[in-house]
């Protein structure tokens, strides 16, 4: 199966989403988003200039700068922040990768992806951001758990030298 999102437009939704979170309009700094999300920080910065380029964050410089969104997140659509980051034919290439695919050439998924894409396409465009940002942070918590009890197994195994020496990184 292919990748519906690049990880550019995976990031650019991970980061408009997490700005709908905020509700009182100030900016956010790149840091706190980079961390948040743990997406890389230049990266993340690449990403939210493009989606300044295209208006749907804005930026400000400074110290009580940052992002945030240009408009209310109920006036933003997720496909509008893929179609910013990776173009409207993004979704116009063969679910299975063959060079010419279209209606007088089909590939054998060729009908079956054409109306799940319509589908999916739709959802995209009916699904505001206000309507997707309550459910991150439920995700975030459920990540940090994850990861913390990972991190407690992990060391719990460990004897105390193994411990110190992980964390003196010797």
């Amino acid at each position: 199966m292919p990748v519906l999102f690049s990880k550019t437009g995976e990031y650019a939704l991970k980061a408009s989403i997490y700005l709908a979170r905020e509700q009182s309009g100030k900016y956010v700094s790149l840091t706190d988003i980079s961390e948040a999300l743990n997406i890389p920080y230049h990266f993340l910065s690449k990403v939210l200039q493009q989606l300044a380029k295209n208006k749907i964050v804005s930026s400000q410089r400074g110290t009580n700068g940052g992002f945030r969104l240009s408009k209310p997140p109920s006036e933003i659509n997720l496909l509008e922040i893929i179609y910013a980051i990776d173009g409207k034919e993004v979704f116009d290439d063969c679910v299975l990768g063959f060079p010419v695919c279209n209606k007088d050439n089909p590939c054998p998924l060729h009908s079956a992806w054409e109306k799940a894409k319509e589908s999916f396409l739709e959802s995209l465009r009916r699904d505001a951001l206000n309507n997707v940002s309550h459910q991150l942070d439920l995700k975030l918590k459920n990540i940090k758990r994850d990861f913390e009890q990972i991190s407690f197994r992990d060391f719990s195994s460990m004897n105390q030298t193994q411990e110190k020496s992980i964390l003196t990184n010797n």
